[in-house]
């Protein structure tokens, strides 16, 4: 199995005990890309399910909570490092103003 790297909450400062601050996800993405290459969940999905093993030495960042720091804190570092990522959105939250 492959690593899969996924967060739970960003924000510019500490979250509670749940969260991480952006410069802590930097340094984390930094140090998985210096081992592992950062692939889309789909090609460990495809590779999964035609039976093969993931991509050798990959990783994968998941976000599934659907909160707004995602766009607002996660995606501009994401581009910044050039390292792609799945946004899991609960449906039922979709317009309106309900947090999790």
């Amino acid at each position: 199995m492959r690593p899969l790297a996924t967060l739970r909450a960003l924000g510019a400062v500490r979250l509670l005990a749940r969260g991480h601050s952006i410069s802590n996800v930097r340094d984390h993405f930094r140090y998985l890309s210096h081992y592992l290459r950062p692939v889309r969940l789909e090609e460990i999905a495809e590779a999964v399910s035609g039976g093969e093993a993931p991509p050798a030495a990959s990783f994968a960042v998941t976000f599934d909570d659907g909160l707004r720091n995602n766009v607002t804190h996660a995606i501009p570092v994401l581009r910044e490092m050039e390292i792609p990522a799945t946004f899991f959105v609960p449906s039922r939250l979709v317009g309106s103003q309900e947090d999790l």
